[in-house]
């Protein structure tokens, strides 16, 4: 990569850095996201099939 053979290129090296590391975070949050929407779903799944359980118990 000629930024790295470059003398004087700290600024447009550290851009590049902080506009990944940017990247990769959003990309992060992204993810946490959806793990938190899959681990719901989970959650509501799980308690339908113990209501439906308890339900049948009961009848």
């Amino acid at each position: 990569m000629r930024l790295l053979q470059e003398e004087n290129t700290d600024g447009a090296r550290l851009k590049m850095l902080e506009c990944r590391r940017e990247k990769t975070l959003e990309e992060i949050h992204f993810r946490e996201k959806q793990l938190e929407r899959l681990d719901y779903l989970r959650y509501e799944i799980r308690s339908r099939r113990a209501a439906a359980g308890k339900n049948k118990g009961e009848k």
